[in-house]
């Protein structure tokens, strides 16, 4: 009996685990990014279907990142961000990097 009550607790911290990481997604992939990609799916049909590959792989490869940052060092990532960047100065000029390559891609 001791030993189905154990299983039975595994099981449920894996499903809640699951779940956990299911509304991860769900508030990444937002009611925006679902009209966006219909729209573009009902106009270019399969043609962008290798943007779907390389966006999948990026936002995996940008979870994991993380993941693998909050579980290492206990914080966030904005925790370890507002960290490593506690001087004003940096912080600006990481911003204007962004912004500048954001931007170059735009346009």
């Amino acid at each position: 009996f001791r030993s189905a009550a154990m299983k039975w607790n595994k099981l449920r911290k894996e499903i809640s685990s699951l779940l956990y990481w299911t509304m991860l997604s769900a508030c990444t992939v937002g009611p925006g990014t679902v009209v966006c990609c219909s729209r573009a799916g009902a106009e270019y049909g399969s043609t962008l279907g290798w943007t779907l590959i390389v966006a999948s792989l990026l936002a995996y490869t940008l979870n994991e990142g993380t993941v693998r940052l909050t579980i290492v060092s206990g914080s966030s990532l904005g925790q370890c961000l507002r960290n490593k960047y506690s001087a004003g100065a940096k912080m600006y000029n990481t911003g204007l990097l962004c912004w500048g390559v954001a931007l170059s891609v735009y346009f």
